[in-house]
């Protein structure tokens, strides 16, 4: 039998630092090596290497919970905890459905309002660009001495502000284009709502197309791009680029037939457009004389919804205050100027829109307010 005679101070500093559950399995490990080093080196040199090895043991994971160690079985603890507390519920039966009922009552209201929350803040949010694109307010004085606040702006200020301002990387603009009539077959026609784009939308926003190319598509005149559901609706579920469909409108004397130009996905419901049928721009240019010239001239009319991206760390009050100037500098002589802008965070649209008429609802009073 192999006699272990290390040192007895190390060894009980050892068995007290070291925690119980590994004590036992470290104290025979340190015992063959200093029964080994002792045959091969003496004892001398045995006990100072064991003498270090119990200090370098003196470390986290090894050294024993200032609290003590308590190795308790908790299950025989938890099980009476839930036989009492299952006795007083029966005890207490009005008592226990009364605080069940209001603990589920504030738990459901909980989670519907997070859900709420969420969902509301998540609007327009997946646009890659969201944070950098602004639409246009309008505020303007009208004779009564009220405010008319809404969303669309003059045609010429977007491109001019594209133009002129070196904050504005792009811009984007939308117009009402009314109800039109649609279908090839006379018995299936339909009124559908449609708005015009500038030929950049695709690349403006992030909405997916399933057919088409979002940089090529709305450069045509009577081109089109339509929702899955109306690409559906009217063509099935074959591919629907490139075919035609009767539009209601007449172009001396002849039916106007319009051509897919691209098939974009339904909108999500947490954008603040909702748009399925989108004619291009060009289409007014056609449609009527001289568009083309009061699109760029033209600093009266509030047609246009209009976005704006900016570039990074462009100062927003700043463009605003230019932008004022801009319309001011181009107003008619004649007529008297009483409008202020705003460029509202493409984020808060959602929740700060029912104050604003915008061109991209047809002019819905509803969205007008006096201030």
């Amino acid at each position: 039998m192999i006699k272990k005679n290390p040192p007895h101070l190390p060894l009980r500093f050892f068995r007290w630092f070291c925690h119980p559950k590994l004590r036992d399995s470290i104290e025979g490990d340190l015992m063959e090596l200093y029964e080994e080093r002792k045959v091969k080196g003496g004892k001398l040199k045995a006990d100072i290497i064991f003498i270090k090895d119990v200090l370098l043991l003196c470390r986290p994971g090894i050294i024993r919970p200032t609290d003590g160690y308590q190795n308790l079985n908790t299950y025989g603890m938890y099980k009476n905890y839930f036989k009492i507390s299952l006795r007083q519920l029966v005890k207490n039966k009005t008592f226990a459905a009364i605080n069940i009922s209001v603990l589920t009552l504030g738990f459901s209201c909980f989670i519907l309002l997070a859900l709420y929350l969420h969902d509301e803040l998540s609007f327009d949010r997946f646009h890659a660009d969201a944070e950098k694109i602004y639409r246009i307010i309008q505020h303007e004085q009208q004779e009564n001495g009220t405010i008319r606040s809404v969303s669309s702006v003059a045609p010429a200020l977007g491109k001019e502000a594209r133009e002129q301002f070196q904050e504005v990387e792009d811009m984007c603009r939308l117009s009402a284009f009314g109800r039109v009539t649609l279908g090839n077959d006379p018995q299936t026609r339909t009124h559908e709502r449609a708005l015009s784009a500038d030929p950049n939308f695709f690349t403006f926003f992030n909405f997916p197309l399933i057919e088409g190319d979002p940089k090529t598509v709305l450069q045509n005149s009577d081109a089109i791009v339509i929702s899955e559901s109306i690409k559906e609706k009217y063509f099935g579920e074959g591919p629907a680029l490139g075919k035609q469909i009767w539009s209601g409108y007449m172009r001396q004397g002849k039916p106007v037939y319009l051509t897919v130009d691209g098939v974009m996905k339904d909108f999500p419901k947490n954008s603040h457009l909702q748009i399925s049928l989108l004619f291009s721009d060009a289409t007014w240019n056609v449609q009527y004389n001289d568009y083309a010239q009061y699109v760029n001239t033209d600093w009266v009319d509030t047609e246009y919804t209009t976005y704006l991206k900016l570039k990074p760390q462009s100062d927003v009050a700043l463009l605003t205050a230019k932008i004022k100037n801009l319309v001011k500098s181009n107003y008619p002589a004649d007529r008297e100027f009483k409008s202020n802008f705003e460029l509202q965070p493409l984020q808060e649209i959602h929740t700060e829109t029912e104050q604003f008429q915008t061109a991209a609802d047809e002019f819905n009073a509803h969205n007008i307010k006096p201030v």
